[in-house]
């Protein structure tokens, strides 16, 4: 039966956690055992965080822990009684108090079958040592972000409502620089309609616009049919008339479609040092971001 964790579980827990540990980690030395058994007691005793328990006849036969971030730090199961479904007992028992889990872990063939399984998918990650799998509630709908290469630091995004899609085009053109080349043109319009969703947010710079993905966009928001907006940043006087150039032509060439320029010289005191402005300006575009998602109506 499953049962929430109590306090008084604890040391029957650790031990289970500390013999499972070492079974993994065979030649972990005694001082990062002891580290790593004081982070996960604390993790469990934390009053925010969230432990479901599988017992049989009072026993603790596995667990699962979430943390205050709707990370999933612990799953286990005892050897004897798995592939018999409690694994995706305790997730689904965790499904029912959450809209978004996530679970991060080395590269492991059996973990990547179970989560998936479990309706988990795997999110983009430039660091192959660990993955990071996530599962959202699908009567939840997202807003998702688009933007290119490095135009964002999506890292500052905290908004609940918005899915963040990163497309690297200067990765996909690092062979052949030829954007029209029909490889190429291919691998960008999958990657744009594989991001796109019933509400869509473009992001674009106007100091990496280019003409070709604007027809590619538009192509596919006559199949796609989505609620789309386009966010651009107005030029800072600092910058140079190319730039101005650019953003006339956005702002032009998506003058069908909803635009929310983003003045941000409204948002930054009179006073204040050209490195600082530079240095604020992404947080400012990111602020306005989640502020135009919070006012897209489901």
């Amino acid at each position: 039966m499953l049962k929430k964790f109590n306090n008084s579980d604890i040391d029957e827990l650790m031990s289970i956690w500390k013999k499972a540990y070492i079974d993994v980690n065979k030649k972990i030395d005694n001082k990062d055992l002891a580290r790593a058994y004081t982070d996960i007691k604390d993790i469990l005793l934390d009053g925010s965080s969230n432990t479901i328990l599988y017992t049989e006849d009072d026993i603790i036969e596995g667990f699962i822990t979430i943390d205050k971030n709707n990370r999933i730090v612990i799953i286990y199961v005892e050897k004897k009684i798995r592939r018999e479904g409690i694994g995706s007992m305790l997730i689904d028992s965790c499904k029912k108090s959450y809209s978004k889990l996530d679970v991060v872990f080395k590269d492991d063939e059996n973990l990547k079958i179970f989560f998936e399984k479990n309706g988990f998918v795997e999110k983009e990650n430039d660091e192959n040592i660990e993955k990071t799998y996530e599962w959202q509630d699908s009567k939840e709908e997202k807003i998702n972000l688009i933007y290119f290469d490095n135009d964002l630091n999506d890292k500052l995004i905290s908004s609940k409502k918005i899915n963040v899609k990163r497309i690297d085009v200067k990765e996909i053109l690092k062979e052949d620089k030829n954007l029209k080349s029909i490889k190429n043109y291919m691998r960008i319009r999958k990657s744009i309609e594989k991001a796109f969703s019933k509400k869509t947010l473009l992001y674009l710079n106007c100091g990496n616009y280019n003409e070709v993905l604007d027809d590619i966009i538009k192509e596919i928001i006559k199949i796609e049919r989505a609620d789309f907006t386009v966010v651009i940043s107005e030029p800072l006087i600092i910058e140079n008339s190319k730039m101005e150039k650019y953003f006339k032509k956005i702002v032009q060439s998506y003058s069908n479609y909803k635009i929310h320029r983003i003045d941000m010289m409204e948002n930054i005191e009179n006073d204040i040092s050209v490195n600082k402005i530079l240095e604020e300006q992404m947080k400012v575009i990111i602020r306005q971001i989640e502020k135009i998602a919070e006012n897209m109506n489901f």
